[in-house]
């Protein structure tokens, strides 16, 4: 009881001070926000076990206020639409949606959501038929009144439990044969369905192969029930503390919304991850909600294109020596994690059913990554130019290179090599470079050098949502709609990470990088560098760029000799490797020299 009256009080004293202060909306104003409280939270609900009747008491008084009520408490709908309408028009230029697609949206109320989705999408020409499934006739007769007023003739407003949805009680056939259910959302639904079990699997047998089910709820999880899975899209912010997790946990049940972890665990178990965010609604930091986007998860890749995937991870296609792409025993961490997971029947992850194939999948929770994850040493100028120079790069070339924050990466695929493989064991430093290729891929010159010029960049996260987020990995998607404020604020855009070199933002450079095929040949690793050279073929590249990033060993160190040992297998016998270094002889050069390798120092530091 004492969780509910404080909880109440805090959503309230929220609410009244966001409506009030923020929006600046009138005390006189708020008359439906407190109908809304009183319903909520102070009305005593009735049914039994009759839960449409339940529902009916809960929203019976307050249905027409609905809408005006929720803006503060719901947060995230509009982003969920985002990411989902930018997932659909990807699906569409891939030639996966070749007719208009069909949307469920369960336990839509109102109708809120459908009317929103038309700040992203043309709801009445993009979808062949739109159904809104709910069970609550109180929200219903909103909805219809809605839709009516839009003159929307695709959408179709169904009373009905979501266990029970059938399409084919709604479709004719022939319908069936060209529409196919393309978007299914669940918009704060998901955790006042009691029986969410058989719901689920409903929705696993009514999305297409190419479809996406994408939900926003309140959550409450700790991380350690996770932290064993792989194919969750990553759990940035995920964790909750004691206090939180049973404070609203208590608090939320006492009005028919539940907040057992069980619902997004089902979730992320039958459906394969595309994406997830773990969010709060507005500041000071109130009631936690999380935005995942799936699709089914036997519409990833199969074994056969998670064979050539390996291939081209390993340098398997580039290996001088390799007659096919099977037989060998060279495996990235992604091809050993997805056959795992394929073998219990698991879904693959996320990596495997994101549109863009550039950022293999890493543990994030290891030790190696914990401390890596602000936006603070993304130094983005290596004088790619002078090292473009010494190496001579040309399209015969394989390159492995340190990331660093990205520039020299784009510098090199100017030079259009076979491959190249960015490395940075600071996955922050892969962000930089996943922002990038993408802003490239999907921006106007414009709106890219708006973005990354020291100047102010209007409504980052917007374009992160509507522009970016259907390439981006999931992890990369995360971290920049945390950190957006980098690109909103002129005084913090000297941050390295949000800056890009100068040559990289010539017209010219995007000219040549803005073709959707510019980064194919492009694979990020998240990994040190033993780690990721020991899961590359013999001979598979012709040039390592390794920087100065030995100079922070000690003398004599051991992996240092194994990491010398490794590109020594790794590159064909005409291969080289650069090394900055701040010393004049510095300790390895001898281990390089005793491993075969032939030393020239090209450069004199003294004359930088």
């Amino acid at each position: 009881m004492f969780a509910i009256l404080v909880g109440s009080a805090v959503v309230a004293f929220s609410i009244f001070h966001f409506v009030n202060n923020i929006l600046a909306i009138p005390i006189n104003s708020l008359y439906s926000y407190i109908v809304f409280i009183l319903n909520t939270f102070l009305k005593r609900h009735h049914g039994g076990q009759d839960y449409q009747a339940v529902l009916e008491s809960l929203y019976k008084d307050q249905a027409d206020k609905y809408d005006a009520s929720r803006g503060v408490i719901l947060a995230g709908r509009e982003a969920l639409l985002g990411l989902a309408a930018a997932q659909l028009k990807e699906r569409v230029r891939q030639g996966h949606m070749k007719e208009k697609p069909i949307w469920i949206e369960v336990g839509g109320g109102t109708g809120y959501m459908i009317e929103a989705m038309s700040e992203f999408l043309d709801v009445p020409n993009f979808f062949g038929r739109v159904y809104l499934v709910d069970l609550t006739p109180s929200l219903l007769t909103v909805a219809k009144k809605r839709f009516a007023r839009l003159g929307w003739a695709n959408v179709r407003v169904i009373c009905q439990d979501a266990r029970e949805f059938r399409l084919q009680d709604h479709e004719r056939e022939s319908n069936l044969d060209s529409h196919v259910v393309g978007l299914i959302t669940m918009s704060y639904s998901l955790s006042m369905i009691p029986d969410f079990f058989p719901v689920i699997d409903r929705l696993f047998k009514l999305l297409s192969p190419s479809g996406l089910i994408a939900v926003v709820d309140f959550y409450v999880q700790n991380t350690d029930e996770i932290a064993n899975r792989n194919y969750t899209a990553g759990f940035y912010k995920r964790h909750m503390s004691f206090l939180s997790r049973n404070f609203w946990r208590a608090w939320f049940d006492r009005n028919q919304i539940h907040l057992d972890s069980a619902r997004r665990d089902y979730l992320e178990y039958v459906f394969g991850s595309v994406l997830n965010l773990n969010r709060w609604n507005y500041e000071p930091r109130l009631v936690p909600y999380y935005i995942w986007i799936g699709s089914p998860k036997n519409a990833a890749s199969t074994i056969d294109e998670i064979t050539r995937l390996n291939a081209s991870q390993t340098g398997l296609v580039i290996a001088k020596s390799a007659e096919n792409f099977y037989g060998t025993q060279v495996h990235s961490k992604a091809y050993k994690a997805a056959t795992t997971n394929l073998a219990a029947e698991l879904p693959l992850p996320c990596f495997y059913y994101q549109n863009r194939h550039w950022r293999l999948p890493y543990d994030e929770s290891m030790e190696k990554f914990a401390l890596l994850k602000e936006p603070t040493a993304a130094f983005t100028w290596e004088q790619s130019l002078r090292d473009k120079a010494l190496l001579k790069i040309g399209p015969n070339d394989a390159i492995l290179a340190l990331t660093s924050g990205g520039d020299n990466i784009v510098s090199y695929i100017l030079e259009k090599p076979v491959q190249i493989h960015a490395v940075d064991k600071n996955p922050t430093q892969n962000h930089a470079l996943e922002l990038k290729i993408t802003a490239y891929a999907e921006l106007d010159y414009g709106h890219f050098t708006s973005l990354f010029e020291t100047k102010e960049a209007a409504s980052f996260s917007k374009t992160l949502i509507s522009n970016l987020s259907a390439h981006l990995s999931s992890r990369a998607l995360q971290f920049w709609l945390h950190y957006s404020g980098i690109f909103n604020d002129k005084k913090r855009r000297p941050t390295p990470i949000a800056s890009c070199d100068p040559a990289c933002l010539e017209v010219e450079t995007y000219d040549q990088l803005s073709t959707r095929d510019a980064f194919k040949e492009l694979i990020i690793h998240t990994d040190e560098l033993f780690e990721v050279l020991s899961h590359l073929v013999s001979g598979s590249l012709t040039i390592v760029i390794v920087l100065d990033s030995i100079d922070a060993f000690p003398a004599d160190s051991q992996e240092v000799l194994d990491i010398i040992s490794e590109l020594n297998r790794v590159l064909r016998t005409d291969g080289r490797v650069l090394i900055h270094s701040a010393s004049t002889t510095p300790w390895y050069i001898r281990a390089y020299n005793l491993s075969g390798f032939q030393s020239n120092q090209v450069m004199d530091p003294k004359k930088l």
